[in-house]
């Protein structure tokens, strides 16, 4: 859980844009200090059962793997309970299928500022290593998702979001589609990311299977 781990959050600090982030090995597994402007000061990544640091401070989350996949355990007194995700993972390359839509990569300032002007998607960082992907219905970004590396030849896949006006058309399974291949073609061999409980389902149905539950705590 180790190396997973330390893959996982230097391709999401690197997806995300933290460009400065500062990623430390930990007892509890790793400890990471974002930049300055970040939505948080700080997080610990820990897997359960390890001793963390207590208590919390504001701004400073704690995010617990669970290689057992139970459920979250409430928050300690004082904390609450952000969100409860699924750490997964899937083998690369996938099985080829023609994709069922066009699916176009993002490589402009412009592009990019498009993607972003759309509430429905987070924020899109230009930073280099970081790969951006769209499909289109009727003229407008129908569905969106970006990957970076992480460590070994994993790649971390965040932000995939399907806009309402398209949802239950397989968008989001083919724009991670595209994605995937384009990921295998520059050398990845293992993709990573963290599911919502909305989103676990259509991973599974993608191949990808579940190393930990996940809860997130925050003062």
């Amino acid at each position: 859980m180790d190396a997973d781990l330390s893959s996982l959050v230097k391709g999401y600090a690197h997806a995300r844009g933290l460009i400065g982030s500062r990623i430390a090995a930990a007892p509890y597994g790793v400890f990471v200090a974002y930049p300055p402007g970040a939505k948080q000061v700080a997080e610990h990544f820990a897997v359960k059962g390890r001793p963390t640091p207590e208590p919390l401070a504001r701004d400073v989350w704690l995010t617990v793997f669970d290689p057992d996949r139970g459920p979250a355990e409430p928050p300690p007194l004082g904390q609450v309970l952000v969100s409860s995700e699924y750490f997964m993972a899937v083998p690369l390359p996938r099985p080829e299928a023609a994709l069922s839509y066009p699916v176009e990569e993002l490589t402009t300032a412009r592009a990019l500022a498009e993607l972003e002007a759309d509430s429905t998607y987070a924020r899109a960082p230009a930073a280099d290593g970081v790969f951006h992907f769209v499909v289109r219905q009727a003229g407008r970004i129908a569905a969106a998702a970006h990957y970076a590396f992480g460590e070994g030849g994993d790649i971390v896949v965040d932000r995939v979001a399907t806009h309402p006006d398209f949802r239950r058309r397989g968008l989001g399974q083919a724009v991670m589609s595209g994605l995937l291949a384009h990921a295998h073609g520059q050398g990845a061999n293992r993709a990573l990311l963290l599911s919502t409980q909305a989103g676990e389902k259509l991973y599974t149905a993608m191949g990808f299977q579940t190393l930990a539950t996940v809860a997130v705590y925050a003062v």
